[in-house]
């Protein structure tokens, strides 16, 4: 793990023991951390054959972390955090996301990079036969089978009425962990990454033991906390999305809750449109004042406070 030494006092925010107390497993940069560290394959290997133990799917005896994430490469906390990406010795190609903030057009983004794990396979001249499986594992802060209790929902591509599965080159795991008090039957070990990423923050959080890699993955998380150059990071992304949610926020009416795309749509109609929201965004980040971009944009003093600082 990266030593706050190595870099310069500018890229670090001195954390609160509150603030430094808030950071989530759940933050998309800590699970980044975690699991693009090529030194935790062991640790994304339990988790992914847990996930596949779970939905009766064949196990994998070794993973390959093939998108590791550089500690010292400079990360700014407006861009988005990428999936974690490994091949099983086998051949299987496993992408793992984790998700905090719901999007309209979510289920299409997960399709599309599903769709470019398979195509990019596959070279100019290339034989089809040589695509080997993409399995997406989604761990998900929020409800997205709002009818369905089950925090582990598998799908692949089927006939609708016979339900026979027309190929196993597909595949896509979704882990809801608001749902985790209906984890009783499900595989253990995952039930204990799930509590892990849901409670690992939280004062007197512990894990059972049972397994060695949530324990391994606890004291790793422990340590990321005591680095004040990654709790700054972590803390920075945490503050860029709840930012991101107050501008999708942004012009809705009570009780809207479809998105970005949505949002924009009430938005439009109270006069805030994505043109002006992008104009005051930039003009915010060259430091302009509140009145100056209020003047030239139309929008009001609240609707350019809800834009990322």
């Amino acid at each position: 793990m990266a030593n706050a030494e190595e870099y310069s006092p500018e890229d670090i925010t001195h954390l609160t023991p509150e603030q430094r107390a808030s950071i989530e497993v759940t933050n998309d940069y800590v699970f980044r951390c975690l699991f693009g560290d090529t030194k935790n394959e062991k640790l994304l290997l339990s988790l992914i054959n847990a996930v596949l133990r779970d939905s009766k799917q064949p196990e994998v005896s070794s993973v390959t972390i093939t998108s590791p994430f550089n500690y010292k490469q400079t990360f700014d906390d407006k861009e988005s955090i990428t999936d974690v990406k490994a091949v099983a010795k086998s051949g299987e190609i496993f992408d793992i996301e984790m998700q905090v903030l719901k999007e309209s057009d979510y289920m299409k983004r997960i399709l599309y990079y599903a769709a470019h794990n398979i195509s990019s396979q596959l070279p100019e001249g290339g034989h089809y036969s040589a695509i080997h499986p993409v399995i997406c594992i989604n761990v998900l802060a929020f409800e997205l089978f709002k009818e369905d209790k089950r925090p582990h929902h598998f799908a692949e591509i089927m006939e609708v009425e016979s339900q026979k599965v027309l190929t196993d080159d597909l595949g896509f795991h979704f882990l809801e962990l608001t749902k985790l008090r209906n984890c009783a039957n499900i595989d253990g070990e995952l039930r204990e990454w799930l509590n892990f990423f849901r409670h690992g923050h939280e004062e007197g959080y512990m894990v059972s033991g049972a397994y060695q890699a949530v324990a391994d993955a606890n004291s790793w998380f422990e340590n990321f906390k005591a680095n004040d150059y990654m709790t700054s990071k972590a803390f920075q992304r945490a503050k860029h999305l709840r930012d991101e949610e107050a501008i999708r926020k942004a012009g809705w009416e009570d009780g809207h809750e479809d998105g970005w795309e949505e949002g924009l749509k009430e938005g439009e109609a109270n006069g805030i449109k994505i043109a002006k929201l992008e104009a005051a965004q930039k003009m915010k980040d060259d430091g302009l004042p509140v009145d100056v971009i209020s003047k030239y944009t139309g929008l009001s003093a609240s609707d350019i406070a809800a834009l990322r600082c």
